[in-house]
């Protein structure tokens, strides 16, 4: 929900983003085979690769399967989002439950070591919210 509200406080400020739930994703590809969408911003306003954040990240299911072709959507989403950050500094939002280990047993070790630099880890204790 936190995500949500920053969306739309970084909207005012002209830096706003979309929040996308990864199990939709996931599915989305299961269904259609395309992922343009979240990696290079394909039918969005602005054409190219623009901030976006990932819900979520860790209960879509592993891998999705797209007419035979199989892919861990997320890991792929995450790899070519990695890639711009180093190019240009474009940022790229995620929420999860996961730790260090599941994110490495669920995505490899290229992806957690890679969360290291391109996200800022803010852990979210005590009673759930939800």
């Amino acid at each position: 929900m936190l995500m949500y509200v920053f969306s739309e406080f970084m909207k005012s400020l002209r830096q706003g983003f979309q929040v996308y739930i990864c199990s939709t994703i996931t599915t989305e590809y299961a269904l259609t085979g395309n992922l343009d969408r979240y990696t290079q911003n394909e039918g969005g306003y602005i054409s190219g690769p623009v901030p976006m954040c990932f819900d979520e990240l860790g209960r879509e299911p592993v891998p999705s399967n797209y007419f035979g072709q199989k892919l861990n959507v997320m890991q792929h989403i995450l790899h070519v989002r990695y890639t711009y950050w180093q190019a240009s500094g474009l940022k790229t939002y995620v929420t999860t439950n996961c730790d260090a280990m599941k994110i490495q047993e669920l995505y490899d070790d290229y992806i957690r070591d890679r969360r290291k630099e391109m996200f800022n880890i803010i852990p979210v204790t005590g009673e759930s919210r939800r």
